[in-house]
């Protein structure tokens, strides 16, 4: 029985029965291919809950900080001068926020580039829908594209390919969640042949809509596993690490 990237999810997430988890660590232990699918997997997992456990944090220290606050308020007096001074450099922040460009959608530009259409649509038997969204992606009619890929998604056994190409119209409409749910589910996929581009857009999305965090666990993964843009994650990461 072949192992599928879901059933060791499901195992990562404790969903498996004691005997389930026995036999699969069995397997593990003795298959190289497996181990390695199991580390990825583990690895994606991590990355995706990265942020999801800072974003908790963050609201825990709010509360806290809130809480903080209400216990001091007969301090409020004592404070005008600080809040006057904190008022000000506040003030001065944000006036250097507004000037500065937005560096992660300047690095998502410069990288960010359409993926070559690969569809074959010769001998394709008279395939409207193929054809259509061909020459909708290629001549960047992305609702039109959007609409074609959509279809074909449903109705075509290569829908990894046609999902990629969905995803790319959703980024260029500026529908960034539906895409980022697509490259997501596309990476749950066993034999998922455009794997590296799938990882590669994800992080550029993420760069897109200024979630850093998952950019850069995305990219730090595609260099792990030295992805066809594993040299471009290189040089994205050097820019972020240089703007902090």
């Amino acid at each position: 029985m072949k192992i599928s990237d879901e059933y060791i999810s499901r195992y990562l997430d404790g969903e498996l029965t004691p005997e389930e988890e026995a036999s699969l660590k069995k397997k593990i232990e003795k298959s190289k291919e497996l181990r390695a699918r199991y580390n990825f997997i583990k690895e994606l997992g991590d990355a995706v809950k990265e942020e999801e456990i800072m974003d908790f944090r963050n609201q825990v220290n709010k509360i806290v900080r809130n809480k903080s606050m209400q216990r001091k308020n007969y301090k409020v007096k004592k404070m005008i001068p600080f809040a006057a001074s904190l008022l000000a450099i506040i003030i001065i922040a944000i006036f250097v926020i507004v000037d500065r460009p937005d560096e992660n959608k300047d690095v998502f530009s410069n990288y960010y580039e359409l993926y070559p259409l690969t569809i074959n649509t010769r001998g394709s038997g008279g395939n409207t829908h193929k054809l259509l969204a061909s020459e909708a992606y290629e001549n960047r009619n992305w609702p039109e594209a959007e609409k074609e890929f959509e279809y074909l998604t449903k109705k075509n056994p290569d829908k990894h390919l046609f999902n990629l190409y969905l995803a790319i119209a959703k980024i260029e409409l500026d529908k960034n969640v539906e895409a980022k749910m697509i490259l997501l589910d596309l990476l749950k996929e066993d034999d998922l042949l455009v794997r590296d581009q799938v990882y590669w857009y994800l992080s550029l999305l993420y760069l897109k809509i200024e979630n850093d965090k998952r950019a850069i666990s995305i990219l730090k993964i595609i260099i792990q596993k030295d992805m066809y843009y594993s040299d471009k994650a290189k040089d994205i990461l050097k820019k972020i690490e240089k703007e902090k």
